[in-house]
C-alpha cells in the first residue's frame, strides 16, 4: 500500500512538469482534484482557430503520457487517461475567500466524462474534437461510450 506523502510527491512533481508543458502550448491550468488535472485552451471563434486550441490541448496530451510513463512511482510508470471535448464554458470566480477560478457548462462535463469513461493510456475525444482533426490518424473510433447525462456517444481513442 502506498503512503500519502509519496503518492503527494509524486502528483507533485508529475503536476509541475504538467505544468511547464501546458505553458509552453499555452494552455491554461485551471485547478488539480485529487489526482485530477483540469485544463483548457480558450480560443477565438471560427474553425481554424478552434483547431489550433485543440492541436494545443492534444499535445498536451501527448506529453501527460510520455511524462507518465517516464516518472516512476515506486519504480513503476504510471498511466493516465485523458478526456477532451470541444464547446462553450462558462468562466469566473467564485467566493468571498480563497478565490479560485473556474469553468462550468456541458463542455466540461462531457470532458470529464471522456477522462472518466477513458481507457488508461489514451487520450479519448468525442465525436466534436475529432471532426475538428485534419489529421484522424492518431485516433480510432472506440465505438458507442455510456456517457452519464448523455446517454451512448461515438468517441475516439489515441492510438
Amino acid at each position: 500500500r502506498l503512503d500519502a506523502s509519496t503518492l503527494v510527491e509524486y502528483l507533485d512533481c508529475f503536476f509541475g512538469q504538467v505544468d511547464e508543458i501546458c505553458e509552453e502550448h499555452e494552455v491554461e491550468k485551471i485547478k488539480t482534484i485529487g489526482d485530477c488535472y483540469m485544463c483548457v485552451a480558450f480560443t477565438e471563434d471560427g474553425v481554424e482557430a478552434q483547431r489550433r486550441a485543440l492541436g494545443r490541448v492534444l499535445a498536451v496530451a501527448d506529453a501527460m503520457h510520455d511524462i507518465a510513463a517516464r516518472t516512476l512511482l515506486e519504480g513503476e510508470p504510471m498511466s493516465v487517461r485523458v478526456g477532451v471535448h470541444t464547446g462553450l464554458v462558462l468562466t469566473g470566480i467564485i467566493g468571498k475567500t480563497k478565490f479560485a477560478f473556474d469553468l462550468w457548462g456541458d463542455a466540461v462535463n462531457v470532458a470529464s466524462r471522456m477522462e472518466s469513461t477513458g481507457v488508461p493510456g489514451t487520450t479519448q475525444i468525442t465525436a466534436d474534437a475529432y471532426a475538428l482533426l485534419e489529421d484522424k490518424s492518431a485516433f480510432m473510433q472506440r465505438g458507442p461510450v455510456e456517457v452519464k447525462g448523455k446517454g451512448k456517444l461515438v468517441t475516439y481513442c489515441s492510438t
